[in-house]
């Protein structure tokens, strides 16, 4: 426990800074990278701290709001601008428009060959979508064919859709035998935590319990929506059929192969480790973050907390 000293109105005030305010603290400074203030149900599933339920985070909140450090607004909690809290209620306002043609886009990729599961990702899985955003989408792939799936979909984006990410931007592809995401981070728990399954529960309820690591960094957090996900689609395409056996796995390889080249040629500004991390391509996994957020927004989070730890004079730690 550290104590800082301040002062308001020529008073001065002990602050003890517990465990619990310090996650909250982390918590609201994460999400102030995105310009995205907390409601207070969010603020504890999000948090890194074991709250004994939402009355203790609410207790802590208000004490940090009575020492000035956080703001709070009816059920927001936040560290920017009150505006921000009106932009993300539009934002919201205009996810509810978007997320019926999400979930029928979904749907309509489930159909493609060896795909079995699917689920929101970006920023339409967090309830808000701004103009300029794009419609992002996690796919699971049967196993040892997911190359050939993400091959035939962005075929589909390029000949039908004129490569447009507006409505159809897949930049995460992972097999039914391989559910464990690397990367265990604050950023990557929290893409796992937001996301909202929209094809195939069953599966993505085993998706959640292979990564439970998640609950080291969020121990509030339980999945939400799984079971409001639509069933796979019973059918099995001709394709599936044309592509089993050893020939299928080749074909697959070789398009692995081919993505991989032209991926190299592509971002040759990369070095050999941002290229891996960013653009990670085995025959399970197939990732494309060209511009490696994921090491950016880390990075922007701990100076965000190196800065608020100077300004206020306490120690978040990382």
């Amino acid at each position: 426990m550290a104590r800082i000293m301040a002062q308001y109105d020529e008073e001065i005030m002990t602050i003890e800074i517990t465990d619990e305010h310090r996650s909250i603290l982390k918590t609201l400074l994460y999400y102030q990278i995105f310009r995205f203030p907390l409601r207070l149900d969010e603020l504890h599933r999000f948090s890194s701290y074991g709250y004994n339920g939402r009355g203790s985070v609410d207790e802590s909140v208000d004490q940090l709001v009575e020492w000035g450090l956080v703001r709070r607004h009816e059920e927001w909690v936040f560290l920017g601008e009150t505006k921000d809290i009106k932009e993300r209620c539009n934002a919201e306002r205009l996810a509810e428009k978007v997320m019926p043609r999400a979930l029928r886009r979904s749907r309509f990729i489930a159909r493609f060959p060896f795909v079995r599961g699917v689920a929101l990702s970006g920023t339409l899985s967090k309830g808000i979508f701004d103009k300029g955003d794009d419609v992002d989408f996690f796919v699971i792939t049967a196993r040892d064919r997911l190359w050939i799936c993400r091959t035939l979909l962005m075929t589909f984006k390029k000949a039908f859709l004129l490569n447009s990410k507006r409505t159809f931007c897949i930049n995460y592809f992972i097999t039914e035998d391989n559910l464990v995401i690397p990367n265990q981070n604050r950023f990557t728990a929290a893409e796992i935590a937001w996301l909202k399954p929209t094809v195939n529960a069953q599966l993505f309820s085993d998706f959640f319990a292979s990564n439970n690591w998640t609950r080291l960094c969020l121990p509030n957090w339980r999945p939400v929506n799984v079971n409001e996900a639509s069933d796979l689609p019973t059918k099995r395409s001709f394709a599936e059929w044309i592509f089993s056996g050893p020939l299928g796995a080749r074909i697959d390889d070789r398009c692995r192969e081919a993505i991989v080249a032209r991926n190299r040629r592509k971002y040759k500004e990369l070095n050999s480790s941002q290229f891996n991390n960013a653009l990670r391509a085995s025959s399970k996994v197939s990732k494309h973050h060209p511009r490696s957020l994921e090491e950016k927004i880390l990075q922007q989070f701990s100076d965000k907390v190196l800065a608020f730890e100077k300004d206020h004079n306490v120690d978040l730690g990382l």
